[in-house]
This record gives C-alpha cells, structure tokens and sequence, in this order.
C-alpha cells in the first residue's frame, strides 16, 4: 500500500505544468496492459495498426510513451547550433562560400553525435547545406559526396531552391537520379532484449529482429522504441547488394517503471471501465503529458490472435469517453483491423473532453415578466398594507383607554414604539 501511494506521488510531481498541457492539447499516448500469455512482440504490432488508425483522426496527435519517457538532458552547445542553420542557409546562398560549407560540415558532425537532440528535417538541413556550399565552393567531389549521403536515408527528397538557391540544383539532380538507380542492400536489426520496434528511417518496420530489403546502399538511422527501455537511434551502413546485420543492446529506462511496472499494471487492471479515471490512470497520464490517454488491455485469444480492449480517457475532464474491442491477428490483416479499431474507438469523441449529453427534455416557455409585474404581486402588496393601518388603529385605540389595562385575556398592541 504504501509502495502504491510513493508511486502515484511520483508520478504527480513529474506531471506536466497546466501551460505545458495546454500546449500539447488533444494529443494522445497508448499503453498497454499485457496478460498472461500475450508478449511485447505482439504489443508493438498491435499498436502499429493502432497508430496508422490514429493518424486518419483529425485533430489528434499521437505521441509514443517511449518518447515521453526517454529524458534528453539539455545541451547548450546543439541548441545554439539549431539556431545557426538559418543563417548558414544565407550564407550558402549569397555568402562566403567555403566559410559556409565549413560552418555547414561542423553541423553534420555536432548532430551525427546527438541523433536523440535533432529533428530528421534539421539533419537533412545540414546535408543539404553542407553539400551546397561545397558546390559554390568548386569541391564538385565533397558535393556530390553529400548529396548522395542524404538522398540514401531520404530518398523522395526534393530540393527546395528558396532555401539553397538553384547553382547546386542540376548538381543534386544528377546525384539524386545516380544514387536512386545505384546498388541497395539488405539490412537485419536484432535487439537485445527482442521485441523493441524498429524504425528505419522514419518508417515503422515492427517489432525486432527485423529485415529491411531494398534499401540504398550508405548511411541509415535506425530508432529503437521499447517501453521498458530508453529511445535509441544510432547510424547503421548498409552495403550495396548485401545483407547487413546489427545488434543492439536497449538500455533499461528507470522512470518506465512509473507506468509499466507489474505493479502499475495491476492498479490500472482495477481502475479500468470506471467512468472517471482513478489514480492510477491520471498518474500516468500527466507522466505521459498528453490530452488523452488509450490503454489497451492485451489477452490471448485461439489461434494466436489477441483480444484487444481499448479505453480512451480524457486527461483534463477525466471522462472515459469510449470503449470498444475486438480480436485481432498479428500480422499484416490483424494492423489493419487495429486501425479500424482505433478509428471506432474515436467514432464520436469530443476531444474538448466531454461526453454525450443526455436528450434534452425541457419544455421550452418563452421569457416571464419580472416580479412586479406580476397582478398577485399588488394584490399582496395592498392586502399587507391594510393589515398595517387595521393595526395601528387599534393600538392607538387601546393607548387611550388611560390608566385602564387590557381586559383580561386580552393583549395590547402598541406600533407606535419600538422596543
């Protein structure tokens, strides 16, 4: 018990601020909870479906728990240079040209070694860049190089002649069209443990080992995501027309213990179906720090398939505003029935956070006149005033009779003073 409340303390102080939630509106998270017989190879599968499901609901956002959970210290020295790349982009048009390519390859290498701090789009920025001002500069090669680097992990990449000015642009064109039409490989990603979901590029493959066929030959990023463990990306080369294999070793996340502990788990196993969320669920939505938060119970059902029972709360009004569930195959067919899950369990919802309000029944009247205006208003009115003057007639009546009292079994009454 005491463990318990230590949990759900933690998990409030980690919680996000009101004006930090306020700007992550309507987004949402998922996590799951896994009984007996089911496994976090088929979680990540399921979750998949779920997520493309997601992306076709408009006005919501999709944040994985593992970036949630995965804390990238600060680095003052990556932040700064993000801030650089505009002006490296107006040197690279008008400027000096090989300071920029200079300036432009330090960027590469500083973001090369802080895979976790920078943006896909940022890392291609610097490519781009690099490979342009190398082009001004007249280092045809070391151009030719870069481009060909960033097209191999971006292949549908087009160049954007605002930003690069259009000297490098046939250049990149060339290059684009060479390396396209070049070797490609093979690529095998095993993580130690298994089941982490691997991204290559972006692109959600499932869950590990993985095997990505056709890829160009050169630099790819691969991202790990698994609950129990930090958010990794390293660079992987693959050679052309060969098979590639990498291991990688996931790194335990402590703070995951906060919302996929056994412990965790068996909470939000009781918690779960009631109308408002309970502590549990409240405590690991702030720490998720999303608008809403789905948890999926996991069961096993015949054949291998999954029986999959969605809940969608909603973190500010705490209403569970959906339920649905359905049995799923682990496979291709089974994602794709998981995103018509998601899409029904979303089927309705006020991401604002409320619920169905129930039929309105009210007659409606039109407006009523105020008090005064009403006629038992004066009636009353005039009624209460004659009681007063009948009084005060006979109080000053009975003040006159002098010395005498009131008969007996009588009283006087007296208006004329206050007590």
């Amino acid at each position: 018990m005491h463990r318990h409340v230590a949990i759900i303390t933690a998990l409030a102080l980690a919680g996000l601020s009101p004006e930090l939630a306020a700007a992550q509106e309507r987004s949402t998270s998922l996590v799951f909870v896994y009984e007996p017989g089911t496994t976090i190879e088929q979680g990540a599968v399921i979750s998949q479906g779920l997520r493309r499901g997601i992306r076709n609901v408009e006005g919501v956002r999709f944040q994985h728990p593992v970036d949630a959970l995965t804390t990238i210290p600060f680095d003052e020295q990556v932040d700064q240079s993000l801030g650089l790349l505009d002006s490296v982009a107006d040197m690279v048009r008008t400027g000096d040209a090989s300071y920029a390519a200079e300036q432009a390859d330090h960027l590469v290498e500083l973001f090369e070694d802080n895979l976790l701090r920078v943006s896909r789009s940022q890392l291609v920025d610097a490519y781009m860049l690099s490979a342009v001002g190398h082009c001004r500069a007249g280092d045809r090669r070391r151009c030719q190089e870069r481009f060909q680097q960033v097209v191999a992990f971006r292949e549908g990449l087009e160049f954007d002649a605002a930003r690069y000015g259009t000297e490098a642009q046939d250049e990149f064109d060339r290059t684009r069209l060479r390396t396209i039409n070049g070797r490609r490989g093979t690529l095998v990603i095993e993580t130690e443990p298994t089941g982490a979901e691997v991204y290559i590029d972006g692109r959600s493959y499932g869950p590990s080992p993985v095997r990505a066929e056709g890829l160009l030959a050169g630099g790819h990023y691969v991202t790990l995501k698994e609950i129990n463990h930090l958010k990794q990306i390293v660079r992987v080369e693959v050679r052309g027309s060969r098979e590639t294999t990498e291991t990688i070793a996931l790194e335990p996340n402590p703070e995951a213990q906060l919302v996929a502990s056994e412990r965790v788990q068996d909470h939000l196993r009781g918690e779960l179906g009631e109308p408002r969320a309970l502590q549990t669920i409240q405590s690991v939505g702030r720490r998720l720090g999303t608008t809403q938060l789905i948890i999926g119970v996991l069961r096993p059902a015949a054949g291998g398939s999954v029986h999959v029972n969605l809940y969608l709360y909603h973190m500010r009004t705490r209403h569970l505003q959906s339920n649905v569930q359905e049995t799923v195959t682990v496979d291709d067919a089974g994602m794709d029935l998981a995103a018509e899950l998601a899409g029904r369990l979303y089927e309705g919802v006020d991401l604002d956070g409320g619920i169905e309000a129930p039929e309105d029944v009210t007659e409606i009247v039109g407006p009523q006149p105020e008090v005064y205006e009403q006629w038992w208003f004066w009636t009353a009115i005039g009624g209460g005033v004659a009681v007063v003057v009948a009084g005060i007639v006979i109080g000053v009546v009975l003040a006159g009779d002098g010395a005498q009292g009131p008969p007996d079994g009588q009283f006087r009454v007296n208006f004329g003073r206050l007590p």
